[in-house]
């Protein structure tokens, strides 16, 4: 039955749906097996806004609860462009956060940003969200945007931050600027060499 709840979340079946919850001994946790995702995930991920108004309704559902890789209902809203969705959430704001982390380190402007779907970054966006939030990799929603081979600011994202001269700081994950570092100071070894040959 529990499952029954799930696939119901899914297909926007609202009438099973608050059949099942009439249930008080059914588990509104339950998860499906291959993303550990709750009828509320898959409600969130479907854009089935009548699905999560239900499950929003009902006390016993945890909203904060997290699926695999600690993605929250806001992530999979904002990952599926579910625009009928996102803006429920961003309405309940005493339970979702509009920057919540996934296990990465990504908001849901990471992940809508990542996708390309410009009208779910501008409602996170209008939320507030932050558009300087970093991921694991030290990247921006926009830095993200553009490695997908997208234009940030076709998203309403602003242009990636170019690094300082000398490539110290900026943007770029932190691997990256040490790579840099070395390459400068490789060069500079060369330049050194050189020098010193010519004045032999």
């Amino acid at each position: 039955m529990d499952a029954n709840l799930v696939t119901a979340a899914q297909c926007g079946d609202v009438k099973s749906l608050i059949t099942l919850l009439a249930n008080a001994s059914i588990d509104v946790s339950a998860r499906d097996a291959m993303h550990s995702m709750t009828a509320l995930h898959w409600a969130c991920y479907c854009d089935e806004s009548e699905s999560v108004a239900v499950l929003l309704a009902d006390p016993r559902v945890q909203k904060g609860e997290r699926s695999a890789h600690q993605m929250t209902a806001m992530h999979h809203a904002a990952a599926a462009n579910a625009m009928r969705v996102l803006p429920m959430l961003i309405a309940e704001s005493d339970h979702f956060v509009v920057d919540t982390a996934n296990e990465w380190g990504e908001t849901a402007l990471h992940l809508a940003a990542a996708a390309g779907h410009a009208k779910a970054v501008q409602v996170l966006l209008d939320a507030g969200a932050s558009v300087t939030a970093v991921d694991r990799w030290d990247r921006t929603p926009s830095i993200v945007a553009r490695e997908q081979g997208l234009q940030p600011s076709c998203l309403g994202l602003p242009l990636p931050t170019p690094p300082a001269a000398g490539g110290g700081t900026g943007p770029l994950p932190a691997r990256c600027n040490s790579l840099l570092e070395e390459l400068a100071q490789r060069q500079e070894a060369v330049a050194k060499a050189r020098l010193a040959d010519l004045k032999t």
